[in-house]
């Protein structure tokens, strides 16, 4: 087993970061929390046929994420929180020794909601 893999998940982990919140506090208004999340992605596409193994090689995509989040408190300990973001990754993948590369890179827009106790 390569090290290589091992160090590259754990640098991943590692550059992935969600910064604190910051309150505002606005008098009689409901208090809501504003935070930012920020990561570095990679992928690295792979084949379950073996055939399909031997005809292509993968390498690993670099990418990344932004989002922007808010959370409202509501009333009885609940609040809601809504995230939304940016995503590009991609993918490469090489036939026979270098004969042709096939390269994308995919870009979403993420938006998530969540009612938590």
């Amino acid at each position: 087993m390569s090290v290589r893999p091992i160090l590259l998940c754990l640098l991943l982990a590692l550059a992935t970061q969600t910064f604190a919140q910051k309150v505002y506090r606005v008098p009689n208004a409901q208090r809501y929390f504003l935070g930012i999340k920020a990561g570095v992605l990679g992928s690295l596409p792979t084949f379950r046929d073996p055939d399909l193994k031997k005809q292509f090689e993968t390498g690993v995509s670099p990418g990344f994420n932004v989002s922007g989040l808010i959370n409202f408190s509501l009333k009885k300990r609940y609040s809601f929180q809504s995230e939304f973001g940016y995503t590009m990754t991609g993918r490469r993948v090489t036939f026979g020794s270098d004969q042709w590369t096939n390269a994308s890179t995919y870009q979403f827009l993420d938006f998530a909601m969540m009612l938590r106790r």
